[in-house]
């Protein structure tokens, strides 16, 4: 789940809503008693030996708001029942480099460099 964005088309057409990214091909869930088992690097070994038998694929979905729901707040759920629009799908077919240098980039919508705020996307 991310930030909310406000999305508007070419007839100025408003929809508020979150980006998510679901798994289509997701591996078990680990429960709760072995999630502090795991390496601190559990995350970046499991996409590698994912990636390393074929691509992982991803949904890119935009979860509408209904009025009402809390946009400035990224910790407040929202209800089920949101509308759903399928946006695409994300294809990993490799990995490169190490975890620095995924760091590196890593998108932050709020902080844009040289102090620039958030552009508006159409």
């Amino acid at each position: 789940m991310f930030h909310a964005f406000v999305l508007i088309s070419g007839e100025e057409d408003r929809a508020v809503g979150r980006l998510q990214v679901d798994p289509i091909a997701a591996g078990s869930k680990l429960t709760d008693d072995e999630v502090p088992t795991q390496s601190p690097n559990f995350l970046d070994n499991d996409i590698r030996e994912r990636v390393s038998q074929a691509a992982v694929k991803m949904r890119l979905l935009f979860q509408i708001a209904d009025p009402g729901d809390a946009i400035d707040d990224i910790s407040a759920p929202w209800p089920e029942g949101r509308s759903m629009v399928n946006l695409g799908e994300i294809s990993l077919d490799r990995i490169c480099g190490g975890c620095s240098e995924i760091r590196h980039m890593s998108v932050n919508p709020g902080k844009l460099p040289g102090g620039s705020s958030l552009p508006v996307i159409r």
